[in-house]
């Protein structure tokens, strides 16, 4: 899923929507709303992340999930 959205040139015809974010939270995507995105449903998904994944493979998550929602990633 995230090389998908790594690799999608979102564009006025095709713009991004809420449903097209790889958001960072253990809820169901068929449930998921705004309101469901905020810093304590985050943290969840990183614990879990830190426990089952090597250590690098948790630096690399680290920075590719900053690089995701980096705001210079969504000004164009």
């Amino acid at each position: 899923l995230s090389m998908v959205f790594d690799e999608t040139k979102f564009l006025k015809h095709l713009p991004l929507t809420f449903e097209d974010v790889l958001w960072l939270v253990l809820n169901s995507p068929e449930s998921l709303s705004f309101e469901d995105v905020s810093w304590e449903s985050v943290k969840p998904l990183f614990s879990y992340a830190g426990r089952v994944l090597s250590a690098d493979d948790f630096r690399e998550f680290v920075a590719k999930s900053h690089w995701w929602f980096h705001p210079d990633r969504w000004q164009s």
